[in-house]
């Protein structure tokens, strides 16, 4: 971390031992996910470190608004909620298949679902609380949005040819959505 004032470091985070994939500054937290498998969350204000082990590199860590919560994606192929401040996963999403690329899960609209793309050029949306799997959209082969309904046992139309590692939902706009 460097001052505002010089380009002197005036504090090194140094406990990761593999290559952080995923960052996210808050106003009193600095959150990462790790290669190593853990995510870490350094409270500014108290200067101390909180490092919850997950056993599978991290590819992307997102928090809620709040701060309280984060989306954690590994390359197990599982996407978890995650509480900051006990380390307990609150649910799990699965279905998808992210094991060699890195890819990015968000919120979907009013942090009511979450949503990844996948290996397999799908893209997933599941209700943050009862973790079902969402219904896709389409409108001439393009995703347009997802629908509260729960998915038939088939997994959702494949929307790319290529693997999707990033996705991000409109923070205001119900249908918009890119990848």
């Amino acid at each position: 971390l460097f001052s505002s004032q010089s380009r002197q470091p005036i504090q090194t985070l140094d406990d990761a031992r593999d290559a952080i994939q995923s960052l996210y500054v808050g106003n009193t937290y600095i959150l990462t996910g790790s290669v190593d498998g853990h995510i870490r969350t350094y409270d500014l204000r108290m200067g101390e470190l909180r490092a919850d082990y997950l056993g599978h590199p991290v590819t992307s860590v997102l928090p809620t608004q709040d701060g309280s919560t984060a989306l954690v994606t590994t390359l197990d192929s599982h996407v978890r909620l995650m509480d900051l401040q006990t380390g307990a996963m609150l649910n799990d999403f699965v279905s998808h298949r992210t094991e060699e690329y890195r890819c990015r899960s968000c919120f979907g609209h009013a942090e009511a679902s979450v949503i990844c793309g996948d290996e397999d050029g799908r893209i997933w949306a599941w209700d943050l609380v009862d973790v079902r799997s969402l219904r896709a959209l389409l409108f001439d082969g393009v995703l347009t949005r997802f629908q509260a309904k729960p998915l038939p046992p088939a997994p959702p139309p494949k929307v790319h040819d290529k693997v999707i590692t990033w996705v991000e939902h409109h923070p205001s706009d119900s249908s918009e959505m890119i990848s």
